[in-house]
């Protein structure tokens, strides 16, 4: 069992390794009941948010007008998805909430399989990401960026044994594209 009296994320994609390189060591297998992780969240590439994103065409340079593609939970009675605890202060959410903003944080501590004494968080996708994903993959413009799944692999494969032959049984395939793409922080 964990330490009483704290804060935690559940890591279940690419916060999985950012998180790691914040808090190395701190990590903990987890698992998450009555859920799978599918590709069904989307940002609009063609948008420019200020402290956001971007993603490149690494060939030419040109930012394609797609549909970048993340992980998300859906509810899938009798399923399991493993993922990561990562202990976290007041302003780590804080911080972890802005950043997510296709994402609302919700408490799934009592969802657990493994007991923990204290308050779980994790993040599923905002309706209207969910929308993005639904609109552009019917317009056959939704993509996942081949970097974010490699982190997010890569991130399983830290975890230790099994844990990324656990994230391929719990995820649904994508139903896009994978394409490399170049990563670009906005200011």
């Amino acid at each position: 069992m964990l330490q009483p009296s704290k804060q935690f994320v559940f890591a279940y994609g690419s916060l999985l390794r950012d998180l790691d390189d914040r808090h190395t060591g701190s990590l903990r297998p987890a698992r998450l009941r009555d859920h799978r992780r599918a590709w069904n969240v989307a940002m609009d590439n063609t948008l420019t948010v200020p402290g956001y994103k971007c993603y490149l065409d690494p060939r030419d340079g040109s930012r394609p007008a797609v549909f970048v593609t993340f992980l998300n939970l859906v509810a899938a009675t009798g399923e399991e998805v493993n993922g990561a605890l990562v202990p976290v202060r007041a302003d780590e959410l804080a911080e972890l909430d802005r950043r997510e903003r296709n994402y609302e944080r919700r408490e799934i501590t009592d969802s657990l399989i493994e007991p923990v004494a204290g308050q779980v968080w994790t993040y599923f996708g905002k309706g209207e990401a969910e929308q993005r994903f639904a609109d552009s993959l019917a317009a056959e413009r939704a993509v996942v960026h081949a970097g974010y799944l490699e982190i997010v692999r890569a991130g399983f494969a830290q975890l230790g044994a099994g844990q990324l032959a656990a994230f391929a049984a719990s995820t649904d395939p994508p139903r896009c594209p994978v394409l490399a793409l170049q990563r670009v922080e906005l200011h």
